[in-house]
């Protein structure tokens, strides 16, 4: 079959291979016309659709948001009509639990005997299938084609996915690899450059509609506006593909002009880092800010880190994706470190997501570069060493950024969930200086884990990926070198192929050996060979955890209310005196006596909560 052309080989594929579709197909725009064009084909041999699509679809038509609402509407009513009409077939398996380990599992059962063309837009589904039929265990004589559906065209072409790195190749603008020259270095500086700071003379505001110079002589005019932030603002560019981004009048200093001229000595090839690529000046020539390549997605704080709200937009998502999507960031980091560019404010509000394999690094004018500070940072992703410093005064060390990348990895899989997190932790301040770091690894054990599912999450980690983080957070390595970030990746890469074979990997909630696939999983991990699966009753870890909680609640409260009853008559009774009236109860003098005021001191010193808890509520 080489030998024929991609249009034949498809026609054939249709016709007499086995077909099968998963969500991110079927929810195409294309999809209709694409069986309308052959359905003198599909018609002999329809197209095979796990019911799971289904299940998926209808979880969307409960979005929030309201294009997937229509979409999945669309799609659901156009699968009615097909599957009325003969041309596409529902999979009904009880045992069936995700539709992408579905779709391998019946390749891999199946390969030895049928040719299967698999339809997906799904580029990690893509990669997978490929990379198991690569595998000596499945080596067959028979044929596997992936397709998807253009997103311009919405056209049938078949999909050949190749695993790359920044570090070998740059994503051009057109949407295809082409090999990159990698640029040099910058200078490895450790003394801040000296500083004027001095004020430019720009007085007039820049807005959308006005025309602007680049360093090139060009011009340029200013589309809508597209975001407002404390620097800028960022404007659309007409009649381009990039972005404009605009400082504001007092931000306009000579320091960050010679940053952003130092950062335009180099041309970096992947256009999902947001790097300057030419100056903007005004009519007097005076700078006024820069053009980036132009970012899509959501700030990773507001998808993955809200886990729930993100599993309602995308109901497909798993652990393997969170993987997937750790490793795509942690390749463009390393491209940067390469290049002598230190982050410095790892930010998750700066990185965006718009799937596991596209990701766009923005605010990249704040990066330590040279002798030039990256001059904000946020607690939660700043070293011990370096909390509460002034960042415009000093360079931070590779070392720094290290514990910002391990935060931002720990935040990923599992999932918005800060490390120094546990219970009855102090303030984020505090918790990072101490390095209390709250997860048990294998000896050394711990209870003080945030509730809900994040010690599960911990625990369906690799041991080498918790050991990281140990090594990382824990206050027996303060002095200690962090994990590097090619460590990391090759710790990331293991844990992503071992979630990529289903017999080590189950989707929850029912308890089973293995990884859970579940972003939030609600068990513990059973390793195989080491525990026998306990006897659940039907509750998951999570529901008994609750369960002992409520008891644990119910008891304390009960054991509050007799103590406060008790304390309440003791503080406000008042002894008798000669010849004074017999103390009615519930009656308070005036005056406080001094056997009250013992007895006030005798309950403050053995429970100095509760005695300003109680003094509080009846008063």
């Amino acid at each position: 079959m080489s030998g024929q052309t991609g249009h034949t080989h498809i026609h054939q594929a249709l016709s007499s291979y086995k077909i099968l579709a998963d969500t991110s197909f079927v929810m195409q725009p294309g999809f209709e016309k694409f069986v309308a064009e052959n359905a003198h084909l599909i018609r002999r041999n329809p197209i095979l659709v796990s019911r799971l699509v289904l299940a998926e679809l209808h979880r969307l038509l409960r979005s929030r948001n309201t294009q997937k609402q229509d979409t999945a509407k669309r799609t659901l009513n156009a699968l009615m009509n097909l599957f009325k009409c003969g041309y596409v077939d529902v999979r009904h398996e009880a045992s069936d639990k995700y539709v992408d380990i579905v779709i391998q599992r019946v390749v891999e059962q199946n390969f030895l005997s049928h040719d299967f063309l698999v339809l997906t837009n799904d580029v990690g589904l893509m990669e997978d299938l490929y990379a198991n039929k690569e595998k000596k265990s499945v080596q067959s004589s028979r044929d596997l084609i992936v397709a998807k559906l253009h997103g311009a065209s919405q056209k049938l072409e078949i999909f050949i996915p190749k695993r790359t790195t920044v570090n070998d190749y740059c994503k051009s603008l057109a949407g295809t690899f082409s090999p990159c020259v990698f640029p040099k270095p910058f200078a490895a500086i450790t003394t801040l450059s000296p500083s004027s700071d001095s004020k430019l003379s720009a007085r007039t505001m820049i807005n959308s509609g006005d025309r602007v110079h680049l360093s090139d002589g060009s011009a340029v005019t200013l589309g809508k506006e597209l975001a407002h932030g404390g620097e800028g603002t960022v404007f659309e560019i007409t009649g381009r593909d990039e972005v404009c981004k605009i400082y504001h009048l007092d931000k306009l200093t000579s320091d960050r002009e010679q940053k952003v001229r130092l950062m335009l000595t180099r041309k970096l090839g992947d256009p999902a880092i947001c790097w300057p690529s030419a100056l903007v000046v005004d009519r007097h020539r005076i700078f006024r800010g820069y053009v980036m390549s132009r970012a899509s997605g959501k700030p990773l704080a507001h998808s993955l880190f809200v886990p729930k709200l993100w599993l309602e937009e995308n109901p497909a998502w798993n652990r393997r994706h969170s993987v997937r999507l750790a490793i795509n960031i942690l390749e463009r980091i390393c491209y940067l470190h390469r290049l002598n560019v230190l982050l410095g404010d790892i930010n998750p509000l700066n990185i965006l997501v718009k799937n596991e394999n596209t990701t766009y690094f923005v605010d990249c004018d704040s990066y330590q570069i040279e002798g030039f500070p990256c001059p904000v940072g946020t607690v939660n992703f700043t070293a011990p060493e370096i909390q509460g410093v002034d960042f415009r005064t000093f360079l931070r060390s590779p070392e720094h950024e290290l514990f910002a990348v391990a935060t931002l990895m720990f935040m990923i899989l599992m999932p918005g969930k800060l490390p120094y997190s546990h219970q009855g932790g102090e303030s984020g301040y505090l918790n990072i200086k101490e390095m209390h770091f709250s997860y048990p690894l294998g000896d050394n054990h711990s209870n003080g884990a945030p509730l809900g599912p994040w010690r599960f999450c911990w625990s369906h980690l690799t041991y080498g990926v918790k050991e990281a983080f140990y090594r990382t957070f824990h206050s027996d390595y303060r002095h200690k070198s962090k994990v590097k970030l090619d460590e990391w990746l090759k710790l990331l890469k293991d844990y992503e192929k071992l979630l990529s074979i289903p017999p080590h990997t189950f989707f929850g909630p029912k308890r089973q050996i293995g990884f859970d696939l579940s972003i939030l999983p609600q068990n513990l991990r059973i390793v195989a060979g080491q525990e026998k699966v306990p006897v659940d009753n039907g509750k998951t870890d999570m529901e008994k955890d609750f369960h002992k909680l409520r008891i644990a609640t119910v008891r304390r409260t009960t054991s509050i209310r007799q103590t406060s009853t008790t304390a309440y008559k003791a503080l406000i009774r008042k002894p008798s005196t000669a010849g004074s009236q017999p103390q009615r109860y519930g009656y308070k003098q005036p005056a406080v006596s001094a056997p009250f005021r013992i007895q006030q001191n005798v309950v403050s010193r053995k429970t100095p909560f509760l005695f300003r808890f109680i003094k509080w509520f009846f008063n």
